[in-house]
């Protein structure tokens, strides 16, 4: 196989609602990272330009639109990806971005830990060595990318925590329709395939956290972990994404970690040293509507913020109105009262 795209069948853009293809839907918007194409690195630009044509000239019957998520900007897939779409004249739109935590391995002693404050260190070690005194123990981090019984452990960590409950938002591998056995399935070949990295931190017979990441090219993706809510205030959870710093430290062959957050985390994110900047992407790979749509959204939105702009001009000019005729109205009331007569 030289690549692979799976795609979702939705509709995007809210009331001017129009169906695609896309990746930010069903489970490839809860378990992708990076929503895009897989691609063989010898073979990328044909298979990708390959994708891309069929789905042109598929557009009967089919969504005129693509719609990726989680496009990379630092990634060579993003420009090559924006080539093609200009050698095809396909007309594409970038949109809203983010960016999260990543580290870029250098020749320094310690880079990863860079963008710790001094105060947070001190605050990390305090909260380890009280652990160890409340507990008894000593913290052991354990590599346990080989280990058959991490995937079914993990899952099972996983569901005790708030991940597990759904009703208090925790979107957990037991909680995600087939999610688990995606899960179990997935990582279970990239684990026989060597491309995975499981670790966790433990003391005494105590589990503290987990994490499942795994590797591609010279990148390792921090994908999913967990942590015992038992020893959370502990700050377990820091512990353990220092310990897959080290991990990443101690692996030569990779020269990139992204910690795939989200926004939400702007915690985590703080304890890395770079960032990696994510957009989503949409385009046209239909006809002459879904291409003159997505050649227009730059000018609808600049249109939607006038809008918005004389709005709200007009709501303060028509309250403005509203008070000088009560005010008025009260001036009037008064010279036309009748004098108190006791």
């Amino acid at each position: 196989m030289l690549g692979a795209l799976p795609l979702v069948r939705y509709r995007i853009f809210g009331r001017a609602a129009r169906s695609c293809w896309g990746t930010n839907s069903g489970i490839l918007a809860e378990m992708a990272d990076l929503r895009v194409p897989l691609l063989d690195r010898e073979w990328a630009e044909p298979v990708l330009r390959a994708m891309l044509e069929f789905l042109h000239t598929q557009r009967t019957g089919n969504p005129g639109l693509l719609d990726l998520g989680k496009v990379p900007f630092d990634d060579p897939f993003r420009s090559m990806l924006l080539a093609v779409c200009a050698d095809l004249d396909l007309p594409y739109r970038l949109g809203d971005s983010y960016e999260r935590g990543a580290i870029v391995r250098r020749d320094e002693d310690h880079y990863w830990e860079k963008a710790i404050t001094a105060k947070r260190r001190h605050d990390i070690k305090r909260r380890k060595r009280a652990l160890e005194r409340d507990h008894g123990g000593s913290v052991v981090l354990r590599d346990r990318s080989a280990d058959q019984q991490f995937i079914p452990e993990f899952i099972d960590f996983e569901s005790n925590g708030w991940k597990g409950q759904a009703g208090s938002g925790g979107r957990g591998l037991q909680v995600s329709t087939g999610a688990a056995d995606w899960f179990s399935e997935v990582f279970g070949e990239l684990q026989r395939q060597h491309r995975v990295i499981f670790h966790s931190l433990e003391i005494g017979e105590d589990v503290l956290y987990m994490s499942a990441c795994l590797s591609s090219g010279d990148t390792m993706f921090c994908w999913r972990d967990a942590y015992a809510e038992k020893w959370a205030r502990y700050g377990t959870g820091f512990l353990g994404r220092l310990a897959a710093m080290e991990l990443f430290n101690g692996r030569p062959q990779l020269a990139y970690l992204d910690t795939t957050t989200i926004p939400e985390y702007a915690t985590t994110t703080a304890m890395y040293p770079d960032r990696r900047r994510i957009s989503a992407l949409v385009i046209a790979v239909g006809g002459l509507p879904d291409r003159s749509l997505i050649r227009s959204l730059p000018h609808l939105k600049q249109a939607g913020h006038i809008m918005a702009r004389v709005q709200a001009k007009a709501g303060v000019l028509v309250r403005s109105a509203l008070a000088k005729l009560v005010s008025i109205k009260d001036r009037l009331r008064k010279r036309t009262a009748k004098p108190f007569e006791p």
